[in-house]
């Protein structure tokens, strides 16, 4: 298996991140290091553990990395990496990086830019709107699936796909919310699911850049179009529960270790497939 064989230029938008990230890689000004998810792993399965002084020699650890994993778990070919990210990095200032994602195909993810401003200026950008609230008109419905782009997450996002919107506060312009409030009540609330299939609330900002989530849902996702309807009255509560356990079950079966650390021939032979 070859780890980046290109960088995926599938878009315009992905192109100019991928050239930026590029330049000057080895010109000795930037440290790069990994990270990794493995099949298997809740987390990452290495997060920057390794500094090197060049691009190329980060690619190169990451290939290693992961391809003696792949001889271990995929011996018949193929790869169990999910998504991998190279932070490329100032030694001089922490403040000024580049993060470069990738899913496990190659297909472009993911690209965030450190500050590249002076602390005077980055000043003005974050607190010239702190004491005002806007009320921004969208799209969006109670019950609708929506989501963060990956590219925009780091404005204030810390969940990795869609969830079922509740509420945004620009529904409810009301006098006392248009003077009592600041920047930091530009808020929207919903439905959220862990890794492990389990359903929280939680409020979060950025609404501004909320989209709707079409993106193939992913195991412990499933939920969701149940939850939407459910919330938009047109299922039962009786029928989002059996949804619920049924989600709750799979996610449960596609953690078991077998299934992510020993080859598929061996499950096979033993007559414990999970397919």
């Amino acid at each position: 298996m070859t780890i980046i064989k290109s960088w995926g230029k599938t878009d315009i938008r992905a192109a100019v991140f991928i050239n930026e990230f590029e330049d000057g890689a080895e010109s000795g000004k930037y440290i790069y290091r990994y990270s990794y998810l493995y099949q298997g792993d809740s987390c990452w399965t290495e997060e920057f553990e390794t500094v090197f002084n060049s691009l190329k020699a980060c690619r190169a650890a990451l290939h290693s990395d992961v391809a003696d994993l792949d001889e271990t778990y995929f011996k018949e070919g193929g790869s169990g990496m999910i998504k991998y990210r190279i932070k490329k990095q100032s030694p001089e200032d922490e403040d000024i990086y580049y993060d470069l994602e990738f899913k496990g195909d190659h297909e472009f993810n993911y690209f965030h830019r450190g500050n590249h401003f002076g602390d005077w200026i980055s000043d003005v950008l974050n607190e010239s709107f702190d004491h005002m609230c806007f009320a921004f008109p969208t799209p969006f419905k109670k019950g609708d699936i929506v989501w963060i782009p990956c590219e925009d997450q780091f404005i204030a996002w810390n969940c990795d796909g869609g969830f079922v919107l509740e509420e945004l506060t620009c529904w409810n312009t009301d006098e006392h919310r248009r003077d009592g409030s600041d920047i930091s009540d530009i808020t929207a609330s919903g439905f959220f699911v862990n890794p492990n299939g389990t359903v929280y609330h939680e409020n979060c900002l950025g609404y501004m850049n909320f989209e709707y989530y079409s993106e193939p849902y992913k195991l412990n996702e499933k939920i969701l179009p149940a939850l939407s309807k459910f919330i938009k009255d047109e299922i039962s509560v009786d029928f989002l529960m059996c949804a619920y356990r049924k989600v709750l079950l799979d996610v449960a079966a596609d953690d078991i270790m077998l299934r992510s650390f020993f080859p598929p021939t061996l499950t096979h032979e033993l007559g414990i497939d999970f397919e």
